[in-house]
Parts: structure tokens; C-alpha cells; sequence
């Protein structure tokens, strides 16, 4: 017998382990039911399997949803802690603009306290040398004009300068009776003899012209020796009566083909009046031009303007003489061109103009000393601050105020050379006034002590001087016209500073051989070197002569500067530079020509010997 467990609700057949549950089959009925238990067993599997799928299948998609469940439940999570981050973001980002927003408030409050305290500082800055400067703008104002039109010449002027020429009384009468033609006529040397004359003639009404708008009289006593009247005896003495001063025209020509030099002013011994009153020398300058353009100017094809170059008395000369002869360094000699006749060549940086037409700058430097001099350091945040005043140089405006400035701003911390300069100049204006002679001559005994010193130089250059002279309108641009507000017509000073930074970067160890140095006629430097008697030029002008190809005289050479760089070295018999152009050395050696003059002229071109020591042709004598 087989015992089986009977699963009532035909799910499973299994072994019986329950005896409650133990029935027994007969043989028969077994194997029958047997049949069917294993049918049944067989659809039950398949249902089991069934159901074993569908539970995988439902566990599948139960497993599906919870892993999108998942995803979602992510998702949110993560929308929501990006919304966290998108929010705090926010935060911090206000949080950081308002701190920006503090801090961009606080830096520009303190631009505003900064730019306060510059407009404070602007504003006393201002005020501290605001009115110096105008009064500087004011100086800077030409007071007066020394440029005269060429003034319109007339039949009686014409005859005055055929009187000075020494014509015939036979080509007086022709020429006056046909000027433009006969003047054309004349021959070349006679020609330039009457151009001298008329140029002469022309230059005293220029200063007549020049001088009628600043005084309350000027009379032209120079016409009188056409007539007899009470002024007759005294047109030889000179040639103007300038509200009772006499004055003695003297007119210089530029070189024929440099309208920027000239070749002196040649002024026999100075006279006085018949009262005894010294008569003062006013010197001219006009274009080189032959007779016939001097009559009719406006036929001329070059500028014919006549420059007033200022006025010189002997007192004055001798004054300026006495102060710089420093014997041992400088000697200054106005010398004589003729052996016979006592003459003075009169350099064009002598000359100054009369204090009457400087009203204006008197009146405005006497404004500014009654203003407190502020210290250095101010002035030096002044131009640092002040846009206006970076421009300006306060320092000839002092000194055109007689001001020390070593003394009144020692915190300056000046170097040596600009020491010695500055006290330089302010006694010799305190002795002798700003004047252009007093610039000049200050500004060469200085370069000369710098020479003999100039070991001990440091770090001197003579373009130190323009920032001490010059006014300055703009960086590193001076007003070279005015030193010391004062007007320089033909620039000497600044050129005078050219040339001896050019000897000082070339020529040092040439003139720093030299220990004793003599100024003398027209710009003439000499030196003496030690153990020697002869002095060498250093600086000069040419005093040659140009000649045509027919050998005719052809106006005056006139290189100036003649210096030790652009000479031909000097000759070894006059010891004077040669001249590149025209191989002039110097008309006189120990009273004689000087030998080798000759020669080399002609080597330079010349077809002509000049035969005599000394012409009216040789150097313009000016009446």
C-alpha cells in the first residue's frame, strides 16, 4: 500500500507527514487515481508556472514603478535643492551687490573727499601764484614794436645821402634830377657807397617813427644841414633830439647772404652836444639792398623792415666795462679797427632799449614785489597741480625782480654751477639793472669760469642758462626774444647759448687749454694759453669782404658765429680763425695786414687784391 498526501485543494501532491490527513486506496482505484493525480499534477505545474511568471512579471513591473518612483522622487529632489541653490544664489547675490553697492558708495565718497581736498589745494595753489602769473601772461605781451616799415624817402633825403657819399656836385645835380634813373646808372662801387648813404638816411626816420608814439618830442636835427637854422651847428654832433636827449643814429646791414647776421656797427669816438650832454648811440638794422631798392623799397623782392636794436650811451659802456673787466679771467676791450683814427666796433648785444619804453614791464614787475614769495616746495606742487603753471618758468620772472633766488629758496637744493650763475647775474643786476648786456656778459664769464674749472663742473652745460633766462610758453619751448622779459631782437643771447653748448660738446679740450680770455669789438673771444703772450680767437664773426666774378665788392661775408668747430682752424701768423667761406682771417697784425690773409683769400675764389689797409668799404662806417 501506497500513502500519499491528499492536498484537498489540488495544489500539490507531497508525501504525508500528517496522519489525520492518510487515506488508503485500494489497489485498483491507485493506478486511477493515480492517472489523475499526475494529470492533475501536470496542469498544476502550468498553473504554477503561470502564476510564477505573472508574479515575476507583476514583481517586474512593481520593480519598474519603484524605480520610476525613484527617478521622480529624484527629480524632485533635485529640482528642489536647485530651486534651494537658484534661491541662495539670489541671497548671496543681493548680499554681494548691496555690499558693492556699499563699497562702490564708500570708494566714491572718498574720490569725492580726495577730489575736495585737490580742488582745496587747486584752488590755494592758485591763489599762492595765480597772481604772479597773470602778471607773467601781462609781461609776456609785446609792450612795443622794434620791427619799423621801411619808411618812404624823399628828394631832400636823397640829397643828404649824396652829401655823405662825397658825389660831385655835377652827379648830384643829375641824380636828383632823375633819381630812378640816374641812381640805376651809377656804377657798382658807387652804387653801394649811395645804398649805405640811403640806408643810413632811411634808418633815422625809421627811430624817429620808432620813438614818436613814446615820447612827447623828437626832432630830426640831421635834415637841418640843409638849411641854416639854430639847430645847424649841431647835426654833426648827431641826428635826433629825443625830448632833449641827443642821438646819434648808427645803421647796420645784414650780411648779403645771411639775412640773419650783420656785420657790426662802427662808431667813431662818442660826441656831445654843445651844451656838453653826451649824445647816446641807437643802433639799426636794414637789409642788404643796393641804392635803387633803398630809394623805391617796394621794388625790392626781399623783406626791407628796418629793427631797432636799442640804444647805448658812453657812460653806460664804460659802466659795463668796468664791471666785467675781472682781471685774471675776462677783459673786455670795444676796440679800434684803425691805427689813426679812434673808432669802436660795438657789439649788437651792447645795445638795450631806453627805460621809457618799458612802462609796462616796470609797472608790472613793481605788482608782483609787493606779493609774498611763496616757498620752493610750494612752487614745485604748484606746477605739479596746476596745469597752467606746468608750463610757466617763475624763475626769470624773480630774477627780472632782482631776486636771490640761492637766498630766497636755498631749499632748491641747487647744484654748485647754478649757484655761482644765479649770484652771478643778481649782483650784476643789482650794480649795473637787467639789461641785455648785463644777460650776456653774465652768461659768458660764467661759461669761462665753468672752463677754467672744469674739472670740477659737474654736471654744468650752458643750456642750464635758457631755464633761467627764458620764459617758458610750453615744455621745453622758451620765448629766446625775451630774456628776463626784455626783447632781444635778433636773439643774441639765446645764440651766444648755442654756440657755447656747441664749444662746450666739441671743443672743451681745445678751450680748456686756454686760462686768461679777452672779449673784444664785435663778439671777438679770445684766449691766452699759460707760458704765451698771443691770444687765439675762440669765437668771432667773418669781417671778410664777398667779390663778384668782375672782383667788384659784393657785400660783406658776415658768418657769425666763427668758432673754433666750423673755422679752418687759425692762421699761424694773426693767430684769428679762418673763415670757411671766404678765408678771412684779420685785416691787422702789429699794425700791418696780416701776410697770409691775402694768399689764401684768393686760394678761397677771390679775383681781387684788396690793395688798401682799411675802406669805406671794408667795414660799413655808419652816419
Amino acid at each position: 500500500m501506497i500513502v500519499f498526501y491528499n492536498d484537498t485543494q489540488g495544489k500539490e501532491l507531497f508525501p504525508i507527514e500528517n496522519l489525520d490527513r492518510l487515506f488508503i486506496y485500494p489497489p485498483n482505484d491507485f493506478f486511477q487515481h493515480l492517472q489523475t493525480k499526475i494529470s492533475l499534477e501536470g496542469h498544476h505545474r502550468k498553473l504554477v508556472n503561470e502564476a510564477i511568471l505573472n508574479r515575476e512579471k507583476k514583481a517586474q513591473i512593481l520593480e519598474k514603478e519603484k524605480n520610476e518612483e525613484q527617478k521622480r522622487n529624484l527629480l524632485k529632489y533635485q529640482e528642489e535643492q536647485r530651486v534651494l541653490r537658484l534661491e541662495e544664489s539670489k541671497k548671496i547675490f543681493a548680499q554681494r551687490q548691496a555690499y558693492e553697492e556699499k563699497e562702490n558708495q564708500r570708494h566714491f565718497e572718498e574720490i569725492r573727499q580726495k577730489e575736495e581736498v585737490r580742488l582745496e589745494e587747486l584752488r590755494k595753489y592758485r591763489e599762492l601764484f595765480g597772481e604772479y602769473f597773470r602778471n607773467y601772461n601781462l609781461l609776456l605781451l609785446r609792450e612795443f614794436d622794434y620791427v619799423v616799415h621801411h619808411p618812404e624817402l624823399d628828394i631832400k633825403d636823397l640829397e643828404i645821402a649824396i652829401d655823405w657819399a662825397h658825389f660831385s656836385d655835377t652827379q648830384k645835380s643829375e641824380i636828383l634830377a632823375q633819381p630812378q634813373v640816374e641812381i640805376k646808372a651809377l656804377e657798382k662801387k658807387e652804387n653801394y657807397k649811395l645804398a649805405q648813404m640811403l640806408s643810413a638816411r632811411a634808418a633815422e626816420k625809421a627811430v624817429i617813427e620808432f620813438f614818436q608814439s613814446k615820447v612827447k618830442s623828437c626832432k630830426d636835427i640831421s635834415i637841418t644841414q640843409l638849411v641854416d637854422n639854430t639847430y645847424q651847428p649841431e647835426y654833426k654832433k648827431y641826428d635826433l633830439l629825443v625830448d632833449g636827449i641827443p642821438y646819434d643814429v648808427k645803421n647796420a646791414r645784414r650780411a648779403k647772404d645771411n639775412r640773419e647776421q650783420y656785420v657790426q656797427h662802427v662808431v667813431p669816438k662818442f660826441k656831445e652836444n654843445s651844451s656838453g650832454q653826451k649824445v647816446q648811440i641807437i643802433g639799426t638794422l636794414s637789409e642788404y639792398l643796393w641804392a635803387e631798392f633803398v630809394w623805391n623799397h617796394e621794388e625790392a623782392s626781399k623783406e626791407t623792415d628796418i629793427y631797432v636794436l636799442g640804444e647805448i650811451g658812453k657812460v653806460n659802456l664804460e659802466k659795463v666795462g668796468f664791471y666785467f673787466n675781472k682781471s685774471g679771467l675776462l677783459e673786455i676791450e670795444f676796440g679800434k679797427i684803425d691805427l689813426h683814427i679812434e673808432q669802436s666796433l660795438l657789439p649788437p648785444w651792447i645795445f638795450e632799449f631806453p627805460d621809457f619804453v618799458y612802462t609796462k614791464r616796470r609797472s608790472t614787475l613793481l605788482n608782483i614785489s609787493q606779493i609774498d614769495l611763496p616757498s620752493y616746495d610750494q612752487w614745485v606742487i604748484a606746477k605739479d597741480l596746476v596745469p597752467e603753471f606746468r608750463t610757466k618758468n617763475v624763475f626769470p620772472l624773480l630774477l627780472a625782480m632782482g631776486i636771490d633766488l640761492t637766498k630766497v629758496w636755498p631749499e632748491a637744493n641747487w647744484v654748485q654751477c647754478q649757484i655761482d650763475f644765479l649770484q652771478e647775474l643778481y649782483l650784476a643786476i643789482q650794480s649795473l639793472g637787467a639789461k641785455r648786456p648785463v644777460i650776456y656778459l653774465s652768461i659768458l664769464r660764467h661759461f669761462l669760469l665753468m672752463v677754467r674749472n672744469w674739472h670740477t663742473a659737474g654736471d654744468y652745460h650752458p643750456k642750464m642758462y635758457r631755464e633761467f633766462v627764458f620764459p617758458q610758453i610750453a615744455k621745453g619751448q622758451f620765448l629766446n626774444e625775451n630774456p628776463l622779459f626784455l626783447v632781444d631782437p635778433l636773439k643774441i643771447i639765446d645764440a651766444l647759448i648755442t654756440t657755447l653748448s656747441i664749444l662746450w660738446d666739441e671743443a672743451i679740450e681745445e678751450i680748456k687749454q686756454y686760462k686768461i680770455f679777452r672779449l673784444q669789438g664785435l663778439n671777438i673771444l679770445q684766449g691766452k694759453r699759460p707760458n704765451t703772450s698771443a691770444y687765439e680767437t675762440i669765437l668771432a664773426y667773418c669781417g671778410g669782404n664777398l667779390y663778384d666774378k668782375h672782383g667788384h665788392l659784393d657785400g660783406k661775408c658776415g658768418v657769425n658765429p666763427l668758432h673754433l668747430k666750423n673755422a679752418h682752424g687759425h692762421c699761424p701768423h694773426c693767430h684769428r680763425l679762418i673763415c670757411p667761406i671766404c678765408g678771412f682771417c684779420s685785416h691787422y697784425f702789429d699794425g700791418k695786414d696780416c701776410p697770409k690773409r691775402e694768399k689764401r683769400q684768393i686760394e678761397y675764389g677771390k679775383k681781387r687784391v684788396i690793395e688798401q689797409l682799411y675802406q669805406d668799404s671794408d667795414y660799413e662806417i655808419l652816419f
